[in-house]
C-alpha cells in the first residue's frame, strides 16, 4: 500500500536509483518485473518497489578460493 509520504520517482530517477538505463526500466516494466504507478499518462515508481526489484534479483555469491592461500 502506498504511504501518503512516499515519494514517486520518474523513470529517469528510477534508472539513476537502480543504476541502469532508462531503456532497461522500460523493458523491466513491460515484462511486469518492475511495478509502476500510473497517474493519467505518467508512469512513476515507488522506492519500495525499486528496493523490492533489487531484492528479487539478489543472488547468493560464491567466494573464489585462492589456490595460493593453501597452508
Amino acid at each position: 500500500m502506498l504511504e501518503t509520504d512516499e515519494r514517486l520517482r520518474t523513470k529517469r530517477e528510477a534508472a539513476k536509483f537502480l543504476q541502469i538505463s532508462e531503456a532497461s526500466i522500460d523493458r523491466h516494466r513491460s515484462t511486469g518485473a518492475l511495478p509502476c504507478v500510473k497517474v493519467g499518462s505518467l508512469v512513476r515508481f515507488t522506492d519500495a518497489d525499486l528496493v523490492a526489484f533489487i531484492e528479487s534479483r539478489r543472488r547468493a555469491g560464491r567466494v573464489a578460493e585462492n589456490a595460493g592461500d593453501a597452508a
